[in-house]
């Protein structure tokens, strides 16, 4: 204490008496103590303390050397000093030292790096003498990977012998430049730090002549408004010289159409608009040594360079080789042009029926785009660096965003119809199929056809001409027999049963390219009516009706409504095989031995070990456990269950039934084996009608498949089985 008011004391004393001032050196050593190696290049701060208080006052900043030093640090003495690391990359190193003697003091900081760090030599020569520069202002800045913001590490000054260390996190884009440029001529070098033994560079610059401000005004030639945002240079020819020469001085024009630049006083200036592309080009020729000529105006025109561009948005939701175009997704478009340092909204689009935005941008040095609030993609944007005229072809891949409504929402239900455009309707609609993109897939009983309602409510035929067939190919000449159930695997695919007795009998599968067209081809099934394994169109079936897919075994599975049987298809091979079901009937039992009654649905439990299948004319839901096929009855003629056809089934488990003779929905309220189950309304109508509204109100005709979107809560209800013939939606009005 005695010390540090001593120096205290002498420091107030300073003030008031002339006297030389005590001065001895300060050597300060840095060390990592996580290897005990010394740090290069990290910052030092260096206080004095000021008070009994402990109050500090900076003193200075220095980095240490490439030995992990500071030497020979000049200060005034006595005083109480404080040294520590700075703690932006590196943790906290402090030590305090009585500085009170002629022969200075030593300390040495332990500290430890919060990143992965690299030293970073700099050297500053004479651009013509290579002489080093001492002491000259460097501008120091990075930016880690894949991001546009450079960060500075503030004021940086070359040493004695014009070197700097300087110790940034790696992998970092390290900017280095002439900070002083009104003396200096500027220099820039980049690097980039990659790992830990680092890099090196250097900058070569040497004093300007005498400078002079000169304002430039630049306006349109035609209404003499001004013009913002454009380049101007000023080149310099010294006496004795031929031709002007670039002293890289270059400026941008602010909203009044002006900038002032630092010129050379000597030799003539020649002042000119520096971007043909975007202005007419102007000069003018001066010499700055008067006054009077330090005010000039050029005259220019803005121009609009065109660049065509055709974004391509897609998303890979089902593998990058089954890529979908983001049909109809809204997409916001900005650009940056030379000199400017936001971007300008340039239109906000739909993407159209080719997968494609094409349009003219002007011509920037970069254009952003950007999709945000869409229900299905996570919130993205994209920059791309322009180069020239020449059309750009840009792709923007989109991420699946997490469903909003994994589980249904069952409050305040509201029953309504859903819409078709393009003069499109459906004829006995049977089942549905909701992929993660939020496509309806219809499938017709009566029409023949795969209809496709995407998110927007834009309709359109899938497949089918509309002529009862079992023609291949092209989706457009494709023809299908009476297609009912309908199901999607893991790559987007889809699959349906051809119903028909005469000539269905048949699996078909729809494979959908990047615009959605489709193609059609038969997976298994002869045609002919029958109960025979085997593998691919080598096998029979009876009426196939309800079909679902199995991701984890790579499956499908299929009920038979003519065969009152469960099949299993192998994808791997399209081979067949009986799992249960014999005859009509509803009985418990293991494989064959157990009964089904003219099932309808068939769905796969959230936990992939079991199945239910409705029995539409056994009016019963029955459970197969898939590791041995044994057969349970859930419910049969219960209460709030009435001939049920299509099932939906919840990642909760959750059982929910399109009951077709009782024209209601409803689910499984507890499960239990041996017909004890119970089960509970959803929709409230028992006789068949038409009416939207409120679900307890609500009427249906015949509902079939029943089919849930989780992205925004909604159901879609098959009803198709009367005289309705629509495709039914319900949704929660607690939700948006």
């Amino acid at each position: 204490m005695l010390v540090v008011f001593m120096a205290c004391k002498k420091l107030t004393t300073d003030a008031f008496q002339e006297h030389p001032v005590l001065k001895a050196p300060l050597n300060i050593a840095v060390v990592n103590d996580d290897d005990q190696l010394p740090v290069v290049g990290v910052k030092v701060i260096i206080s004095r303390k000021t008070s009994p208080k402990d109050d500090y006052v900076r003193v200075d900043t220095v980095r240490t050397n490439e030995k992990g030093q500071i030497n020979g640090y000049i200060l005034p003495y006595p005083n109480f000093l404080k040294i520590e690391v700075d703690t932006t990359y590196y943790h906290k190193g402090k030590q305090t030292l009585e500085f009170v003697t002629e022969n200075g003091g030593s300390v040495m900081l332990h500290t430890t790096p919060k990143y992965g760090m690299a030293p970073l030599s700099i050297d500053v020569t004479n651009s013509t003498t290579v002489v080093p520069i001492p002491g000259l202002a460097l501008s120091i800045s990075s930016r880690a990977p894949e991001t546009t913001e450079w960060l500075s590490t503030g004021p940086e000054n070359a040493d004695a012998m014009g070197k700097l260390m300087v110790s940034l996190p790696y992998p970092n884009e390290v900017r280095i430049a002439v900070a002083d440029t009104i003396m200096y001529f500027p220099d820039t070098t980049f690097t980039n730090l990659k790992n830990v033994r680092g890099e090196a560079v250097s900058l070569k610059t040497e004093l300007k002549p005498l400078t002079v401000p000169l304002e430039v005004t630049l306006l349109d030639k035609d209404n003499q408004n001004p013009l913002a945002n454009a380049e101007i240079a000023v080149l310099l020819k010294l006496t004795g010289e031929a031709d002007f020469k670039d002293i890289n001085l270059v400026g941008t024009t602010d909203d009044d159409g002006k900038v002032i630049l630092n010129a050379p006083y000597s030799g003539e200036v020649l002042v000119k608009t520096n971007d043909d592309i975007y202005y007419l080009p102007d000069s003018y020729v001066t010499r700055l040594a008067y006054e009077k000529n330090r005010k000039i105006t050029l005259l220019s025109k803005l121009q609009n360079p065109l660049v065509p561009v055709e974004l391509s948005v897609f998303n890979a939701v089902y593998g990058r080789d089954n890529k979908r175009a983001a049909l109809g997704t809204t997409v916001k478009v900005s650009f940056r042009k030379k000199g400017q340092t936001v971007f300008t909204d340039f239109l906000t689009n739909a993407i159209a029926a080719d997968g494609k935005l094409t349009m003219s941008m002007p011509l920037g040095d970069e254009f952003r785009f950007s999709v945000s609030g869409d229900d299905r993609f996570i919130d993205k944007t994209i920059t791309y660096t322009n180069v020239g005229f020449t059309l750009k072809e840009i792709d923007f891949e989109l991420d699946l965003r997490p469903a909003k409504y994994p589980e249904p929402v069952l409050t305040n239900l509201q029953v309504g119809t859903l819409a078709l455009n393009n003069s499109l309707s459906v004829n006995k609609p049977q089942d549905i199929a909701v992929d993660k993109l939020g496509n309806k897939y219809i499938t017709e009983g009566s029409g023949n056809r795969i209809l496709r309602v995407d998110r927007f409510g834009n309709t359109t035929v899938l497949a089918g001409t509309g002529t009862a067939g079992v023609v291949n190919g092209d989706g457009a000449v494709a023809q299908f027999n009476a297609p009912w159930g309908i199901t999607i695997d893991a790559d987007g695919n889809l699959y349906t049963t051809d119903n028909s007795s005469s000539s269905g009998n048949r699996i078909r599968k729809i494979t959908i390219d990047a615009l959605y067209k489709a193609t059609v081809s038969t997976i298994a099934g002869s045609g002919a009516t029958g109960s025979t394994d085997g593998t691919g169109t080598s096998a029979t079936f009876n009426r196939p009706s309800g079909i679902c897919y199995d991701q984890a075994r790579n499956c499908l599975y299929v009920v038979e409504w003519g065969g009152h049987r469960l099949r299993k298809i192998e994808l791997s091979n399209n081979k067949v095989t009986t799992l249960a079901g014999s005859s009509s009937g509803v009985v418990e039992g293991v494989g064959t031995a157990a009964k089904f009654q003219i099932p309808w649905g068939v769905k796969l439990s959230a936990d992939g070990n079991h199945l239910y299948v409705s029995s539409w004319n056994g009016n019963a839901i029955s459970k197969v456990r898939l590791s041995d096929n044994n057969v349970t009855i859930l419910g049969r003629s219960k209460s709030n269950m009435s001939l049920p056809r299509g099932l939906y089934i919840s990642p909760a488990n959750q059982v929910f039934l399109a009951n077709t003779g009782g024209h209601y929905i409803s689910k499984i309220q507890s499960e239990a084996d041996g017909n004890a189950s119970t089960f509970v309304k959803v929709t409230g109508g028992t006789s068949a009608g038409d009416v939207d509204g409120n679900a307890n109100a609500a009427r249906l005709s015949g509902p079939v498949g029943i089919a849930y979107d989780p992205y925004i809560g909604m159901f879609y209800i098959a009803d198709g089985d009367g005289s309705n013939q629509k495709v039914r939606t319900m949704k929660s009005s607690d939700i948006q």
